[in-house]
C-alpha cells in the first residue's frame, strides 16, 4: 500500500468531486460485492517516512500531530518547518494510513497542499 505513493490537494479535490458526481441524489448502498480493501488487510507492520508540504504553523502543526499519533497509540518522530513536515512512523499500516489522513486535514491555521509517503522497510 505505501510503497511509494504521493498525492497533491487538487488531485484530491478531483477524486471526492468525481465520487460525489457518481454519488449524488442516490443513498449510499451496502454492496453486496467485492469493494474492495476496505475493512480488509491493514494489519502488515512497516515503517515509512511522510512528508508534508504547504504552509505549516510549526508549532501547531508538531501539537496537532503528536495529539493524533497519541490517540492512535503511534510513537513519531516530526520535523517541521513553515513550509515541510517530516514524519517517521512505524506500525500496523492502518493507524499509518489514520494519521495519514490526520495530517492532511491539519489544524485550521495551517495547509496541506501535497503530500509523500515513502515505505522505509517492513517489519
Amino acid at each position: 500500500m505505501y510503497a511509494n505513493h504521493q498525492c497533491n490537494i487538487t488531485q484530491l479535490k478531483s477524486m471526492a468531486d468525481s465520487f460525489l458526481l457518481r454519488t449524488e441524489g442516490s443513498p449510499v448502498q451496502q454492496s453486496s460485492g467485492h469493494s474492495g480493501n476496505i475493512g480488509q488487510g491493514g494489519d502488515r507492520r512497516l515503517r515509512v517516512k511522510m512528508s508534508f508540504f504547504g504552509r505549516l504553523d510549526p508549532r501547531s502543526f508538531h501539537a496537532y500531530l503528536t495529539s493524533r499519533a497519541t490517540r492512535l497509540a503511534l510513537d513519531i518522530n516530526i520535523e517541521v518547518s513553515e513550509s515541510k513536515a517530516v514524519v517517521y512512523v512505524e506500525n500496523v499500516e492502518a493507524l499509518i494510513g489514520a494519521l495519514e489522513m490526520a495530517a492532511c486535514i491539519a489544524p485550521e491555521d495551517c495547509l496541506v497542499s501535497e503530500w509523500k509517503v515513502v515505505e522505509i522497510s517492513e517489519r
